[in-house]
């Protein structure tokens, strides 16, 4: 599994490195999750998934190895070079709050905006290298991980005009790193930064336009963040499985586990296959947790149990019901 995604009508699609598509209703049936996958037949050409992204219309749009597909379940309409991307090898996806697609290739990223393709790249100041990962914050800000020439993770922020320059130097925006592994957007419209050897960093309030900054290192070092639930619980992935800080007046603290499991179920779903179902140990639930001195550097997380050392975990997804969706790099979806 390369990428999760929850449509509008509350249907999990995921999509794999050897081109399965599959669709899944976690609402439907009582003994488990029934999957149900997509081929030719179904107008899906196969090919290798690398994200995805759930557009406003119902459709669901997905970024491969050979161009940029939108997919309504029963017809797949393409975007090619001859469309506008800059390359077929595309990366990564967002659907932004006006309902603008941002593609980020192999070298720059698009913004499909009613049927138009905008390109951005060095001539915008945008370095060159694979679009990894985007996110847009409320501010209007898009923010993107980028892999360079090098083999380095660059930040670059783009204003709705042009690239952020500044991003090149993280230390000096008061970064804890220089090896950035995520970027996610909070509840608040906070920028969420993790880092391969520190620990993660939270961008402080701004007025729109201005540079941005970061507050206090956040918890473990090589923490990747994952998203911050509606709840206000800050997913991270650390070797092995998932951890989480619960926010509290005072700033982020770890949420203690009461270890037991939760009745939840985990996921050795197959994508590829039909009438997979998801009913093995989930992740634990979390009791409230004391909030800490608002002077102090939160403590490091305590390991959610057994239960939630599910593996190698690449992405996560809330629904809309507030259940949380976790692929790992084994192939697994669980839930939470």
């Amino acid at each position: 599994v390369t990428a999760i995604v929850e449509a509008e009508d509350g249907t999990l699609w995921a999509g794999t490195e050897t081109g399965g598509l599959a669709r899944c209703n976690p609402a439907a049936g009582d003994g488990g999750v029934a999957w149900r996958s997509f081929g030719p037949e179904d107008g899906w050409p196969g090919a290798p998934v690398r994200a995805m992204a759930a557009g406003r219309d119902g459709s669901l749009w997905i970024a491969t190895s050979s161009g940029l597909f939108r997919f309504d379940g029963q017809t797949c309409l393409a975007y090619r070079q001859a469309d506008g991307l800059a390359r077929e090898d595309v990366s990564s996806l967002l659907v932004d709050a006006d309902g603008d697609i941002w593609v980020g290739t192999s070298d720059g990223v698009q913004r499909l905006e009613a049927g138009a393709m905008a390109g951005y790249d060095q001539a915008a100041g945008l370095e060159e290298g694979k679009v990894a990962q985007i996110a847009a914050a409320p501010d209007g800000n898009v923010w993107f991980l980028l892999d360079d020439s090098q083999q380095r993770r660059l930040l670059a922020r783009f204003d709705g005009q042009r690239f952020d320059q500044s991003l090149r130097d993280p230390t000096a925006l008061g970064l804890p790193g220089v090896q950035p592994n995520a970027v996610v957007v909070d509840r608040d419209g906070a920028i969420v930064v993790g880092d391969a050897q520190e620990a993660m960093a939270r961008s402080l309030p701004a007025e729109s336009g201005n540079r941005p900054a970061f507050g206090e290192p956040v918890g473990p070092s090589g923490a990747t963040p994952l998203l911050e639930s509606s709840s206000g619980e800050l997913w991270i992935a650390v070797e092995g499985g998932v951890r989480v800080l619960r926010r509290q007046e005072g700033g982020d603290v770890p949420s203690e586990p009461d270890g037991e499991a939760a009745e939840s179920d985990g996921a050795e779903a197959n994508p590829g296959e039909e009438d997979s179902g998801l009913d093995e140990p989930g992740l634990a639930p979390l009791e409230e947790a004391e909030a800490g001195p608002s002077d102090a550097t939160p403590p490091l997380v305590e390991e959610v149990p057994k239960a939630g050392m599910i593996g190698e975990v690449i992405m996560a997804r809330e629904g809309a019901d507030g259940m949380i969706w976790f692929a790992t790099k084994a192939g697994a979806i669980h839930r939470w």
